[in-house]
């Protein structure tokens, strides 16, 4: 069994030999045998921290860098070498610091000059940048946050901090500022709609990538109320909520981690090496918050107090997220709620009608929506449930006197037929359809004849295409 001594001693004959990874394992196994002194051991996780720097292993080399520095203040060489691990790691302020620690110890050091030379002018003008950009931000808080101000000038205040949060350093910056105070503020206190967005806008900016910020403004500004701000008949507005919804779930649920393992698991399945599909696992505040969007979601499907805008952009929302590989494990959960029949009755929907608020793009969306979940589901027990969903509604729209329901049961026919085709093909089978869609096509009303006109092209194979 080697000593202490003879480990390092090894380790430094391997080093100087270009050895470095032998050299390496070596302090390690030295660091391994305990009861050292803290002068011994800072010299070895020196020795191993330039091991780590020949080996292109930066960050590793700061993390034994600072252990030696842990243990040996202000020691030059752990200084020296975490110094070069930052500067390759573009972490240019921490290197400055060091070296500038470094001159103070050793005024006479000649190494660490060529790279505070470097350094300097690089730090020198991000200081003023950085100095510049606050003033900036301490601008555009006044205009923007003060009442007292007229609109357009708080507008623009509120665009030029969308841009500033864009830039590097911008959003520490309007964190320190009590930014999301303000946010918050206007998100619950503002009328004017446009504010309104460049408030949300600024919050996707925050939340976009950092599961800190993101819990932040749920727990501050929470679903419910980001919820009622989509629900609002303003289209820029509704996209822009929906926008930091996304940001949020993917930041929270911890997104980009759970895609790295899908690509990884996509490389195995190319490389035909044994594979499971990876599953994203949430803990209990994840799930809460998931839980929370998805019950908002399925609500503005059918409310009637949800502008037509938001409700495209709840279902935009929904098909970004909805899928099993894609999505946060929604569309088995859909299937215990009443989102099929919500998206049907859009399907169906016409405005003169006022059933629902709706665009022109909305029953192309819930189509679209419709076909994602279909082509997601899970075997025939959940194939099965979501049929019978569909059988119910349309026996139900068929049922009713009143003529517009059924008008409205073939135009969501008619979407369906677009996707999934399977399910839309299913429904023309159904009894009494054909005879339904044949009196709609002879009725008095011209809308009527309208309506069921744009059907008639899927339907020649059952003698209903117009000649």
């Amino acid at each position: 069994m080697m000593s202490v001594t003879e480990f390092k001693e090894r380790g430094n004959e391997k080093f100087k030999a270009g050895e470095f990874e032998e050299a390496l394992s070596l302090y390690t196994q030295a660091l391994g045998l305990g009861d050292l002194k803290d002068s011994d051991k800072a010299v070895i996780y020196k020795n191993r921290a330039m091991c780590q720097l020949k080996l292109d292993k930066f960050e590793k080399a700061v993390a034994d860098a600072t252990e030696a520095l842990d243990l040996v203040p202000n020691d030059p060489k752990a200084l020296y070498r975490r110094c070069l691990a930052y500067e390759q790691l573009g972490q240019l302020e921490n290197a400055f610091k060091d070296a500038s620690s470094l001159l103070r110890v050793e005024p006479k050091n000649v190494a660490v000059q060529p790279i505070l030379a470097r350094l300097t002018p690089i730090i020198r003008d991000r200081s003023t940048k950085q100095n510049s950009m606050q003033e900036k931000v301490k601008q555009m808080f006044n205009l923007a946050f003060d009442k007292s101000n007229d609109k357009e000038k708080r507008l623009q205040a509120a665009n030029n901090l969308i841009v500033l949060a864009r830039e590097d350093g911008g959003i520490p910056l309007i964190m320190e500022h009590g930014g999301l105070g303000k946010l918050k503020e206007i998100t619950f206190n503002e009328k004017d709609p446009d504010l309104l967005q460049a408030a949300t806008r600024i919050l996707s900016c925050l939340t976009q990538d950092s599961k800190s910020r993101s819990q932040t403004v749920y727990e501050e500004i929470g679903t419910v109320r980001l919820g009622q701000l989509m629900a609002m008949p303003v289209e820029g507005l509704s996209n822009s909520v929906a926008h930091l919804l996304l940001n949020m779930l993917h930041s929270i649920a911890n997104w980009s981690e759970y895609q790295v393992k899908i690509e990884e698991f996509q490389e195995k399945k190319r490389n035909r090496d044994p594979a499971i599909h990876p599953r994203l696992v949430l803990d209990e505040y994840q799930q809460k918050f998931v839980d929370e969007v998805f019950t908002g979601l399925i609500k503005m499907l059918q409310h009637h107090k949800v502008s037509a805008c938001g409700r495209d952009a709840a279902m935009e929302l929904m098909i970004k997220t909805v899928t099993r590989k894609e999505g946060l494990l929604w569309t088995k959960k859909l299937l215990d709620t009443e989102a099929i029949e919500g998206l049907l009755l859009i399907a169906g929907a016409i405005k003169q009608h006022e059933t629902l608020p709706v665009t022109d793009q909305s029953r192309m969306h819930a189509s679209l929506l419709l076909n994602k979940i279909w082509e997601d589901l899970a075997g025939d027990k959940e194939a099965d449930k979501f049929k019978e969903k569909v059988s119910v509604f349309f026996k139900e729209m068929f049922a009713n006197e009143d003529l517009d329901s059924k008008v409205e049961a073939v135009r969501a026919i008619s979407m369906l037929l677009q996707g999934p085709f399977e399910i839309g093909n299913m429904l023309l089978g159904f009894e009494g359809v054909t005879q339904i869609m044949l009196a709609l096509a002879q009725s008095d009303r011209v809308m009527h004849q309208v309506w069921t006109r744009g059907f008639t092209g899927h339907t020649d194979h059952v003698g209903l295409g117009t000649e």
